[in-house]
């Protein structure tokens, strides 16, 4: 995929309900050069059923910060990524001398070329935003990301910040999506130990994805490569339905198709918003890999030409109207003080992760090593 630039398609139309569109095929849409006023608070709230009434957001608003002003190269990764491409066009929309450019592809391509612009000594990219943080932390262990200032790391709990070269901006917790006409909801699993045995019917993974791999990552980080291959193995060996994201695996559950499927709580709550009919259910894991809460992480690349803007990039990102977006767009947990989930979402203190930092995810070699020694990846 190439680079392209959002600033030769000015004119993301203002209202909130056209750019949005639903959460099940959002589309954004752009007028032919018009001027069209800046976004609003509006303009950054999902448009769905799942919202609600919202209280307005707590914390800097974007006005109260440095204008975004001159040519930026953010490279967007990871699933979710045309929702934050749908951001940052409405931060480029907000300041006429934004002109940024993205290239948007899975986390993995993204991460191979830039450890290849790197050994080259050409990285084009001053801004990786990876909607997991194990992209952003890989790059962080081979020392390409840049030390991050106070102002912009202070207002982000330390949890979703365990280096000063990255910062999360958005939380997600590993979830699993599950067929409310299979299961009482006191009957699914709360461990990951007990999916295999524990499922009446086909179990839907999608083991290419990188979300996947980041949780293959934490289960051998906390039970040992051994118990992970093991795991691994008796999954596969039981009604598994294999698919090519964790999107397909939730709708898997909510067509019928499967009966619980393991993904991220974002893909079961987008799915929810499609089929709002289907008896899908949300729940967690606890204290396992499957409970592990992941982070929307950014970075500036160390080798950036405009390392201040880019900063101010980063600073927008956590400002009241970009996080409002990472809650009701993005249908994440926001990071910043005073603006609240969805009501969709149980909050976020009440989850049980693990107690595993998350700059333990970075290195997933060896993760995709016993993928394919179980059989899952070629």
């Amino acid at each position: 995929m190439t680079e392209r630039s959002l600033h030769t398609r000015r004119g993301v139309l203002a209202s909130g309900t056209a750019l949005l569109g639903s959460l099940a095929g959002c589309a954004t849409v752009f007028s032919d050069g018009e001027d069209v006023p800046a976004p609003t608070l509006d303009d950054f709230r999902g448009d769905t059923r799942l919202v609600g009434e919202r209280p307005v957001p707590g914390g800097p608003r974007i006005a109260d910060l440095p204008d975004l002003d001159g040519r930026l190269t953010v490279y967007v990764a990871g699933s979710a990524s045309e929702r934050y491409e749908r951001l940052v066009g409405l931060l480029e929309q907000t300041y006429p001398g934004f002109a940024p450019t993205l290239r948007v592809e899975p986390a993995e391509v993204l991460v191979a070329a830039l450890r290849e612009q790197a050994d080259a000594g050409n990285v084009r990219a001053d801004v990786l935003l990876a909607t997991d943080a194990a992209a952003v932390d890989a790059l962080a262990d081979d020392e390409l990301t840049a030390t991050l200032p106070d102002d912009v790391t202070a207002r982000v709990p330390a949890r979703f910040r365990p280096t000063d070269t990255w910062v999360g901006v958005g939380a997600h917790s590993r979830a699993l999506a599950y067929d409310t006409t299979a299961f009482d909801s006191g009957d699914v699993p709360t461990s990951v130990d007990a999916i295999p045995d524990a499922v009446p019917g086909p179990i839907a993974w999608a083991p290419r994805s990188y979300g996947f791999r980041t949780f293959v990552t934490a289960l051998r980080a906390l039970a040992g490569r051994g118990a992970a291959r093991e795991w691994l193995r008796a999954v596969l060996h039981a009604d598994t339905d294999t698919v090519d994201g964790e999107f397909f695996a939730a709708n898997a559950v909510a067509r019928g198709d499967a009966t619980l499927a393991l993904a991220s709580h974002q893909d079961v709550l987008r799915v929810r918003a499609g089929r709002p009919d289907a008896p899908l259910g949300l729940a967690f894991t606890e204290n396992d890999a499957g409970a592990l809460v992941n982070a929307t992480a950014a970075a500036v690349l160390r080798a950036s030409n405009a390392t201040m803007l880019a900063r101010t990039f980063v600073r927008h990102l956590l400002s009241a109207e970009a996080q409002e977006f990472v809650a009701t767009d993005a249908l994440a947990y926001p990071v910043t003080p005073g603006v609240e989930p969805i009501a969709a979402l149980p909050p976020l203190d009440a989850l049980s992760p693990p107690t595993l930092a998350l700059s333990a995810l970075g290195d997933v070699s060896p993760t995709e090593s016993l993928l394919q020694e179980v059989g899952i990846l070629p």
